[in-house]
């Protein structure tokens, strides 16, 4: 195989693990969302809640409403987080794969040198990057304390209970 035909090879590599990404976060991202609006049919089946003039009980069911739906959204956030790190760690591996090809290649009698080991360590910390980044962005949203999640719990139910919780997650 030539150079230009090598070369031609990893940026297909590349460019199919930058679809397959950008696939699976959409995907993924619809089915999260999905989730979210199953909760705010729950949500909007409950009646309107005042911290300030709630009783215990009320608070405590709250907290473990709010609890639950924390732990599915984690469950799910974890699973969309580990497809994307697969993913991303398959294209980086074929990516690698392809320098290293490249770098069996002379060019004007030179042996190219491609710092292949560079992509590999940077990619694992990419990846660690990935991992908690869609938890813990949606985790501190979903309490009493947020103002916004406390505006639609205050609210009264029904349909504009609803479409608010439905905006909220998106």
């Amino acid at each position: 195989m030539g150079f230009f035909s090598a070369l031609l090879e990893v940026g297909k590599a590349v460019f199919e693990g930058v679809v397959e990404v950008g696939k699976t976060i959409y995907n993924e991202g619809k089915k999260l969302l999905g989730f979210g609006d199953e909760v705010a049919q729950e949500v909007s089946e409950k009646g309107s809640y005042k911290k300030e003039e709630a009783h215990v009980e009320e608070t405590v069911d709250i907290y473990d409403e709010l609890g639950k739906f924390k732990k599915k959204v984690s469950k799910q956030s974890r699973e969309i987080e580990g497809k994307i790190t697969e993913i991303c760690q398959g294209a980086f591996d074929n990516l690698a794969s392809g320098l290293y090809e490249l770098n069996q290649m002379k060019i004007g009698g030179r042996q190219l040198s491609i710092n292949a080991d560079l992509l590999r360590s940077e990619s694992r910390r990419l990846i660690s990057d990935i991992k908690g980044s869609i938890e813990s962005e949606i985790m501190p949203s979903i309490s009493i304390d947020n103002d916004d999640c406390l505006e639609i719990l205050e609210m009264d139910k029904g349909k504009k209970k609803e479409k608010a919780h439905e905006s909220f997650h998106k």
